[in-house]
This record gives structure tokens, sequence and C-alpha cells, in this order.
């Protein structure tokens, strides 16, 4: 898949892991490379409560997500991660826009 694109939602299920695994490893390589510390993961499960798990797992003092850009509907409708995390996190959450 070319950078940037998005996985695509008719994806074959094993891709739908594999690609995401691959595009983490990769930029887990790249920092790794400035001397960064890093691990990856890729789960099924809900994105809040694996986050949540992770950051305690970890004793992790920051966990970093994207913002989707989305209108205060679309939100407000499907719930933001973003949202939902730093209400529910054991550290403190930064939401990348």
């Amino acid at each position: 898949m070319p950078r940037g694109d998005a996985l695509s939602l008719d994806s074959e299920p094993e891709s739908a892991i594999d690609e995401p695994a691959r595009l983490l490893e990769e930029a887990a390589a790249r920092l790794g490379g400035y001397g960064v510390e890093v691990s990856t993961e890729v789960d099924e499960a809900d994105p809040v409560e694996a986050l949540v798990a992770a950051a305690r797992k970890a004793d992790a003092q920051l966990i970093v997500v994207g913002a989707r850009g989305e209108s205060y509907v679309a939100r407000t409708l499907r719930g933001s991660v973003g949202e939902r995390l730093v209400s529910r996190s054991p550290c403190d959450v930064l939401v990348a826009h």
C-alpha cells in the first residue's frame, strides 16, 4: 500500500491486521533510529479500553493520539476516542490534530 493511503474497509480480514502492524513497525524502526524506545501492538479491542490497559501496564506518563477532524455531529453520534480516552486514562493524553 502506498504511504499515506488509508486502509480500505474492503480489505481482506488478515490485511486489516497485517497492514497496520507493518506500518507500526516501520514507524518504530524510524523512531528507533533517533534513540526513541518504542513498542507496538495491534489489538482488535475497543481502542479506549486497549489504550488504557496498555498505559497502565507500561506505567505510561503520556498517551498521544491523533484526531480525525470530524464535525461535532459526527463526534457526537459516533463518539470520539480522544475524548473518551481523556476522561478514562491513568495518565496525561495529548490529542493531536
